[in-house]
């Protein structure tokens, strides 16, 4: 009977050894998911970010070149005519080709 004793309580003690294993590995896979989640709520921020601040660069790139467009080559040819100070209407072109 005490051999059987004996072996019953080494069982015991082996199953609670593997009860403790068990729970560490799904606690170790419990961090690793909230790690998993963490990280992606992260990169879901930093891709929003990205994407917000990316198209606020376009954007100023897009008005930074129009501008420029605009001084280098102009659409419309304003005239202005002279008639300050007793001027003749001789027409001042500004913008157009440069001749």
């Amino acid at each position: 009977m005490s051999k059987s004793k004996k072996e019953i309580s080494d069982l015991k003690e082996i199953i609670r050894i593997q009860e403790k294993i068990i729970k560490l590995k799904e606690n170790e896979f419990q961090m690793v998911h909230k790690l998993f989640i963490h990280y992606l709520s992260r990169y879901e921020e930093f891709l929003h970010k990205y994407k917000y601040h990316r198209e606020l660069w376009l954007h100023s790139v897009n008005d930074f070149n129009e501008f420029v467009q605009k001084v280098i080559k102009p659409n419309k040819k304003e005239v202005i005519k002279g008639k300050k100070y007793g001027a003749r209407d001789f027409p001042i072109v500004i913008g157009g080709k440069n001749e």
